[in-house]
């Protein structure tokens, strides 16, 4: 056996349920595999494909979506997908999407079947099985309640069919339309094409406040670079493009493209005060440490809910990330407007179990700051001082210190590009334990 079978073998003597094989059923077994190798965000398998391989994941990590686009799982290393359709029969009912570059070992349909005759292996896909339809009993018993927070998608609460006028109109006829409907925006359309949207806002500050006459075509003041959001994404993540980018109205559209309809922050802000949705669109509105001491309090409420939801781990870390991360930016605004502008750009990076979107409660700080070039004196204290604030406020909010000082307040994690380039050179060229450690933590800032 070369060494590169004897590794795949020892690998798999690892993993349950290819660690209850005979030695010499998993020796016959590891030339039976084959490897293959998959780029980040490449569908490996899509829903309603046949399938006839098992794959367990080797190196990297695999989402499960499944016939909705909702996430109800993730395969890590030593874990194994694509046994539903192999044991059940018929169509992949799930997506596996690959969220990191990833090494898969694939093994035949007709080798699994010859390995169902082990009972401890046959015993752990039964089981496995078992878990995933109770699992999507409970769900859907969740759903029929009402709180299933973590499904609500964008289509959900599209409340009206969309309102629009031809480019052609004037701003006048516009504005009459969105008071006959009662609307805040209208959207402007060409033979069912998105061409831009008009708001509220857009009337007062490029019309009224310019003095500019209303019979002027509507594409004239219209804001035509839209961000716009699929039906099926989720409420949540819209909540946070939308205090991202500082958008109020957002179309919606169907896979095709074709506009149902607008969204607005109000939208969001009626779903329950326990919806994660609701707390970063509250952060986005505090104006001072102590709004956001308050707004923070909420989270346990927040994590109790998906807990009794029946959320997987992963949403609920997901969920708890979000919320970190609209409470340190709105940190960094609210110390930006106090300070005043910095010296010189800069880039905050979140990183560890924020930047892995895996935040608990308890989950401690772990941050840096990337300056585009070298500060000195008045400049280097700005920076320190900006990096002490929001250590604090973060601490007042529920986030302790990092125990191991990876934080912008330590010189180290504070440093221009042309140091952190550096740094990584280092780390990727002589990877000793410490760089080993510090890569891995430091490289999942985003």
């Amino acid at each position: 056996m070369t060494p590169e079978l004897a590794e795949i073998r020892d690998f798999l003597a690892g993993h349950p349920p290819f660690d209850a094989l005979p030695a010499d059923v998993l020796t016959d077994l590891v030339g039976r595999l084959e490897v293959t190798y998959v780029r980040r965000g490449t569908v490996i398998r899509d829903v309603g494909e046949d399938n006839d391989e098992l794959f367990v994941v080797r190196s990297g990590a695999v989402d499960v979506h499944d016939q909705t686009g909702s996430l109800t799982g993730r395969r890590e290393v030593g874990e194994s997908f694509g046994m539903s359709s192999l044991m059940l029969g018929g169509p992949l009912r799930h997506r596996f999407t690959a969220i990191e570059d990833s090494l898969l070992l694939v093994l035949p349909g007709a080798v699994f079947a010859e390995l169902q005759s082990h009972p401890e292996f046959r015993m752990h896909y039964l089981e496995h099985e078992a878990a995933r339809l109770h699992q999507a009993v409970a769900t859907v018993h969740a759903g029929s309640h009402g709180g299933a927070v973590l499904r609500t998608r964008v289509g959900d609460i599209v409340g009206r069919a969309a309102v629009s006028i031809e480019p052609q109109a004037s701003i006048r006829a516009a504005a009459e339309r969105m008071r006959e409907h009662g609307l805040s925006s209208i959207l402007v359309m060409r033979a069912g094409e998105l061409l831009g949207i008009l708001t509220d806002r857009d009337l007062r500050n490029r019309v009224l406040a310019q003095g500019l006459d209303p019979d002027q075509p509507v594409t004239t003041v219209m804001t035509s670079d839209l961000f716009t959001v699929r039906a099926d994404a989720l409420a949540f993540t819209l909540m946070l493009e939308m205090v991202g980018r500082n958008i109020h109205p957002v179309p919606v559209t169907d896979a095709r493209g074709a506009v149902l309809g607008v969204v607005t922050s109000t939208d969001l802000i009626r779903l329950e005060r326990n919806n994660p949705v609701f707390v970063v669109g509250d952060v986005a509105k505090r104006t001072d440490l102590a709004g956001l001491v308050e707004a923070s309090a909420l989270v346990p409420r927040v994590v109790e809910n998906l807990v009794a939801q029946d959320a997987t781990a992963d949403d609920i870390g997901r969920m708890v990330t979000a919320i970190g991360d609209a409470i340190e930016r709105r940190l960094i605004t609210l110390l930006e407007l106090e300070l005043g502008p910095a010296p010189v750009p800069y880039a905050w990076l979140a990183l560890g179990s924020r930047a892995r979107e895996e935040q608990g409660l308890a989950s401690d700080q772990d941050n840096g700051l990337i300056l585009a070039e070298a500060v000195t004196g008045a400049e280097a204290a700005w920076f320190e001082t900006f990096a002490t604030r929001i250590r604090d406020g973060l601490e007042a909010c529920g986030y302790p210190r990092c125990t191991g000082d990876v934080m912008a307040t330590n010189p180290r994690w504070r440093q221009p590009v042309q140091v952190w380039r550096a740094y990584f050179a280092e780390w990727l060229h002589e990877p000793v334990g410490e760089a080993i450690f510090l890569s891995a933590s430091v490289s999942s800032g985003r």
